[in-house]
């Protein structure tokens, strides 16, 4: 079956791309709403199932569903399944049959395909459709690691992890330069790439101490002690993860 998956973030699309392909959807990518809407129009045929990132620059989140819905009135009879993806808990925003918060896995995105209702037969505001938590191993996912392992193979695997710990390296150091110039809005948005992208790969601790910079409000002296804090714990856990990576990935000879 075909699937169009929206999510602007480079890594994370690549990452989920891989995973359901090699559970057996046909994956098409969209990096924007706007991308979406016009990959829709132009298609000779549709997706079943759409993955939508709640964080997308421009059209995104209830107000992109409607656009997508409305396309498909206009130019398919066929239903459609849209899921809303994100970094963060919550409920699942209107237009969308169900929430797959990150990281998730191509089996939890079948088992939803399977098992929720079309949004012509579901309410919205339902609380989120998830697969139970995981064990965090305390550096990377072991869970996850073996996936992305079985997908990919060891060479591409090795590939994947040193992009995604030269991106989180420069998302931590945007991190630090605007804490360190109250720029709050910008701290945010980077902690939330960065927990996104981290999750996605399996560096749940990395995920975990992005998310305190998302939504941590700089607010006074003792916010700002924290802060320098949690700014050494994550870069320990980036130093922490590339440590076990050397191990687990044995430089080239």
């Amino acid at each position: 079956m075909e699937l169009l998956l929206i999510e602007d973030d480079p890594l994370t699309c690549e990452v989920l791309s891989l995973l359901l392909t090699a559970d057996g959807w046909q994956v098409t990518t969209a990096g924007s709403g706007e991308a979406a809407l016009t990959c829709l129009q132009e298609a000779s045929t549709f997706p079943a199932l759409i993955l939508c990132d709640q964080k997308l620059p421009g059209l995104s989140g209830s107000s992109l569903a409607e656009a997508i819905r409305s396309t498909y009135r206009e130019t398919v009879s066929a239903p459609v399944r849209l899921f809303a993806i994100s970094a963060s808990r919550g409920i699942v925003p209107d237009g969308y049959e169900a929430l797959l918060t990150k990281p998730f896995s191509a089996s939890d995105v079948r088992k939803l395909f399977e098992q929720v209702p079309l949004q012509a037969d579901a309410p919205n505001g339902r609380p989120e459709a998830r697969a139970d938590d995981v064990m965090a191993f305390p550096v990377i996912d072991k869970h996850i690691f073996k996936k992305l392992l079985a997908s990919m193979g060891t060479e591409r695997l090795r590939d994947l992890y040193l992009f995604a710990m030269a991106d989180a390296a420069d998302r931590v150091h945007r991190i630090q330069s605007a804490l360190a110039a109250g720029r709050e809005d910008e701290m945010a948005k980077e902690a939330h790439m960065l927990k996104g992208a981290a999750g996605m790969v399996g560096a749940r601790r990395l995920a975990d101490l992005a998310q305190v910079f998302e939504t941590q409000a700089l607010a006074d002296s003792e916010t700002t002690e924290f802060y320098k804090v949690k700014m050494a714990m994550l870069t320990a856990a980036l130093d922490d993860i590339q440590l076990m990576l050397k191990t687990l990935f044995p430089a080239r000879k």
